[in-house]
């Protein structure tokens, strides 16, 4: 039997409060603010568990829903992504947790060390004691890009897998056709 201690010491602790945003609600409907806090080993997880608090907790009467996890304010793009069904909030969930792993990032020097060590895949700041804000936010902003990346490609994938083999096999053929239109549309204005 294997036992698993955790260091209750070095707990992450994150609170997310939920609420309706009344200066911009439509119908002006009053939801009492949530407050929940979540603890897990790691930052990453424990904001990953407040998100997911959020999306079960945010339901079709919060029409303007202001989310703030961890004292970062979600834009209303991604509150309003906690409104999705479960199958399309777990497609945004990457997006919104690296946004609000960057933004925590800069909190302090710290946070930004640490942001370094869990993002460095290649080992490029292994032996760098300190970075700048600079290095933080390429760090930042590579990160965000690979998440929307790997977002799209599966939003692109699922995509395909809806397609019936027939469209796709005429999708194909219309790919071809059209290729070869283009390639001899060339060749003729190039001979006259």
């Amino acid at each position: 039997m294997t036992a698993y201690i955790l260091n209750l010491k070095y707990m992450q602790k994150v609170s997310i409060v939920v609420e309706n945003d009344l200066s911009k609600s439509k119908t002006q409907t009053y939801i009492a603010p949530i407050t929940e806090v979540f603890e897990a080993d790691t930052l990453k997880k424990a904001v990953g568990n407040a998100m997911l608090f959020a999306g079960q907790t945010i339901t079709p009467q919060y029409d303007a829903p202001k989310v703030t996890i961890a004292d970062v304010v979600l834009t209303d793009a991604h509150a309003k992504k906690f409104k999705l069904n479960f199958w399309d909030f777990q497609v945004e969930f990457g997006n919104i947790r690296e946004g609000i792993m960057a933004q925590l990032a800069f909190t302090s020097d710290e946070a930004g060390v640490q942001y370094i060590r869990d993002t460095d895949r290649n080992g490029v700041f292994k032996n760098q004691k300190t970075f700048s804000n600079e290095q933080i936010a390429a760090q930042a902003k590579e990160q965000l890009r690979l998440t929307r990346d790997l977002t799209r490609w599966v939003k692109e994938d699922a995509k395909d897998s809806v397609v019936p083999e027939n469209v796709s096999q005429r999708r194909a053929q219309l790919a071809d056709s059209a290729k070869a239109k283009r390639i001899a549309a060339k060749t003729q204005v190039f001979i006259s």
